[in-house]
């Protein structure tokens, strides 16, 4: 074996170990000394960027609310495919991992009591 075939074979008998060393320790040591394991680090939320129906760069002012959750997208006309189905495409970005924005709740309409254009015969 030449030198360049022996450093490549160390290489990869080194990598291999690595890789089956860190794969198959938990990382958790066993016996009366074994510590609980800790609960995994919840994950920073995932915000939208993807247009659930064309896949392109959602546009903020474009959005559609459905069940108290927000949904972005690309384009206007993407907004009518997804409210044909929206349980379909809020599945499809929770499960990628996006963490959906809250809806604002409406606007309440006008008490027309209080209103001082109220019996003016406009609306």
């Amino acid at each position: 074996m030449n030198s360049a075939t022996r450093i490549i074979a160390s290489l990869v008998l080194g990598l291999s170990a690595a890789v089956f060393l860190t794969a198959c320790g938990d990382g958790q040591t066993k016996g009366k000394d074994a510590k609980p394991s800790k609960a995994p680090a919840p994950q920073a939320a995932k915000a939208q960027e993807t247009c659930p129906v064309m896949g392109g760069k959602v546009v903020k002012t474009i959005f559609a609310d459905h069940d108290g959750k927000r949904v972005y997208f690309c384009c206007a006309g993407c907004v009518g495919t997804f409210k044909k189905d929206p349980a379909k495409y809020i599945t499809k970005l929770e499960d990628a991992g996006v963490t959906l924005a809250k809806a604002e709740p409406a606007a309440k309409p006008k008490d027309k009591a209080k209103d001082p254009h109220a019996g003016h015969g406009h609306d």
